[in-house]
């Protein structure tokens, strides 16, 4: 019967709660007030930190790879090698079609799914310069790069003449009166290069391959013959600064080494030819490597930091299973980004700035904890009498303290929502 009686005089009490928490609210306001700010300052702190924290390394780790050169954030795959010409009219499908291979086939999930255009570059064996049988040496030498990129025409402008297209062999009146059927390439060339080789627009310049470059290395010069190159036309990249161009200028600036009198040494050009023309070079030059690059562009919104781990860990993978592409071997495939050096950097960050929050959080508790056991002291200290009173009346200690915790729940538990509602108002998810 006692502890029924117990048991009934707990109930009353938890009942009776609520008012008693009212009351003492009104008559002694302040102290409860600033308990429930501190409750709700501490719901709001630690339900809005995580988003925060979670936001704030989307948008940093998403401005981290949009800011970054497009040659360190998107992907380039490359190989040296013979790849076949496809149908007339379609003459790199072939190309195009290894790279869509590699990219669905030796790409993980988390690379793949960055990728939203990718293209294609294509570089023959070097061309020497070489003088007329009528003209002098100059003194220096002057190379000149054929290349295809994958919808250039997009990208440029034609500022005059006409861009290359496929030609009749012409003839050549070498010493001795020897005449020699050579091959002709049209060639287009931005105004800047056109200065460089020296020529202008029409004009026809004798060439054969470089026996130096390492793609022609060892072939007999029998196998490697002389042809004449013609600048059909002069162009101009519509913005030499778009992604398309891979921060690659060689098309539009050509290089030039010179000696320490400033007279010059070397003269790199490049020049565009027509996709003819690919089909035709490697007839002529069947055991001749081409230098082939596959650019993958990636959106940098996709770069979350919720994928940044995996993304780091295929990025090693690719990073130990291909060399870079300035060392690899020729007919293998090389891999080069500087997305994985921004992703490694991000994720540094990251787990610095995760370990201070813990450490200003574990502060934060503490001075919760601290303000609110003073007020609760406070509060007590206040109450002896009442307590002395109800403990008269025959109140246990038992019931003395669920009363005045269901009373503290009672009193916390709506600022702690409302910090939390209002965290969750200042601070979404997603």
């Amino acid at each position: 019967m006692a502890r029924k009686g117990r048991l009934r005089s707990l109930s009353r009490g938890v009942r009776s709660a609520p008012g008693l928490a009212l009351r003492r609210l009104l008559a002694d306001p302040v102290p409860h007030l600033l308990l429930g700010f501190v409750v709700f300052i501490a719901s709001l702190a630690f339900t809005a930190a995580p988003r925060l924290l979670a936001d704030m390394s989307d948008e940093a780790i998403i401005r981290r790879v949009t800011e970054a050169p497009v040659t360190e954030r998107n992907m380039t795959v490359g190989r040296d090698g013979t790849i076949v010409s496809g149908v007339p009219g379609n003459e790199f499908s072939a190309v195009e079609d290894v790279g869509r291979a590699f990219r669905e086939n030796n790409l993980p999930d988390s690379l793949r799914g960055l990728i939203v255009t990718e293209s294609y570059v294509a570089d023959a064996p070097a061309f020497l310069v070489e003088p007329w049988p009528d003209q002098e040496d100059p003194g220096f030498s002057t190379f000149v790069k054929f290349r295809y990129q994958q919808d250039v025409a997009d990208h440029i402008t034609l500022v005059s003449g006409s861009l290359p297209a496929a030609r009749e062999p012409v003839e050549v009146v070498f010493e001795d009166d020897e005449v020699v059927p050579l091959p002709v390439t049209e060639l287009a060339v931005t105004a800047e290069t056109l200065e460089a080789l020296g020529v202008e627009r029409g004009d026809q310049i004798l060439v054969r391959p470089d026996v130096d470059d390492p793609r022609v290395a060892g072939i007999p010069p029998s196998e490697l013959p002389m042809r004449v190159l013609e600048i059909s036309g002069i162009i101009q990249p519509v913005d030499p600064d778009a992604e398309y161009w891979n921060r690659d200028i060689s098309l539009d600036h050509p290089r030039e080494v010179f000696t320490a009198d400033f007279d010059p040494l070397f003269v790199f050009t490049t020049g565009l030819i027509d996709p003819s023309t690919y089909r035709q070079l490697l007839r002529e030059m069947s055991h001749a490597s081409w230098t082939y690059r596959w650019r993958y562009a990636i959106d940098p919104s996709l770069v979350t930091a919720e994928k940044a781990e995996r993304l780091a860990e295929d990025l090693r993978s690719m990073e130990t299973s291909y060399r870079p592409l300035s060392v690899a071997l020729s007919l293998e495939f090389g891999f080069s980004t500087g997305l994985s050096d921004l992703i490694d950097a991000f994720l540094e960050r990251r787990a610095a700035t995760i370990s201070m929050l813990s450490l200003i959080s574990a502060g934060l508790l503490s001075v919760v904890l601290a303000i609110a056991a003073l007020l609760a002291a406070l509060a007590a200290h206040g109450r002896q009498t009442e307590s002395a009173l109800l403990r008269g009346r025959g109140a246990s200690v038992a019931q003395l303290a669920l009363t005045r915790g269901v009373e503290g729940a009672l009193l916390a538990a709506p600022t702690a929502v409302l910090g939390f509602l209002t965290a969750s108002y200042l601070v979404p998810l997603g």
